[in-house]
């Protein structure tokens, strides 16, 4: 016998440990190719703070993602043809969270463009992509998304414990 929310994290946990394998072995399969003309010079600090940043944004999302796509199968277990009804609802729900997504983000895009933020850190960026201005939006970007998919897991998380919970008999 298991608790549903056992159940849910370990279907999370394989998911996400495979796709994180998977990631590794594209990266891997890049050893294959011969990249004479590629030249890579040795990476610095703020190289790799920009490289560690990106990761944990991969990351994140790459939770979410997961969580998102078994909280469509908790809604597909609601109706009679599951597996249409979990593709259909991942469609209705990616599309929802992608408008919400634009909805939050345009009214700060726009506030930042009216200051001129946006224009001062693209001209900082021409200039000098590794720069402080360019380098101190990273962890402010992180963050936002961090706590965005944060919020957005954990609701997907509880109401896929609840639809479990109505429909599987696990205990």
């Amino acid at each position: 016998p298991v608790n549903i929310t056992t159940h849910i994290w370990a279907k999370f946990l394989a998911g996400f440990v495979f796709s994180i394998l998977g990631f590794l072995a594209c990266f891997a399969t890049l050893n294959i190719y011969d990249f004479e003309g590629f030249a890579m010079t040795a990476m610095t600090s703020r190289d790799w703070t920009i490289l560690l940043f990106l990761i944990g944004i991969l990351l994140i999302a790459m939770a979410y993602l997961i969580m998102q796509t078994y909280f469509c199968c908790a809604i597909g277990s609601q109706f009679k043809s599951k597996v249409l009804s979990s593709v259909v609802s991942y469609f209705i729900v990616n599309n929802a969270l992608g408008i919400l997504t634009v909805a939050i983000l345009a009214p700060i895009a726009i506030h930042m463009q009216q200051n001129g933020q946006i224009d001062a850190i693209m001209e900082q960026f021409m200039i000098d992509p590794l720069s402080y201005s360019v380098i101190g939006v990273l962890p402010v970007l992180l963050l936002a998304v961090f706590l965005y998919c944060g919020v957005l897991f954990t609701i997907q998380f509880l109401v896929t414990r609840y639809l479990f919970n109505k429909t599987l008999n696990l205990e």
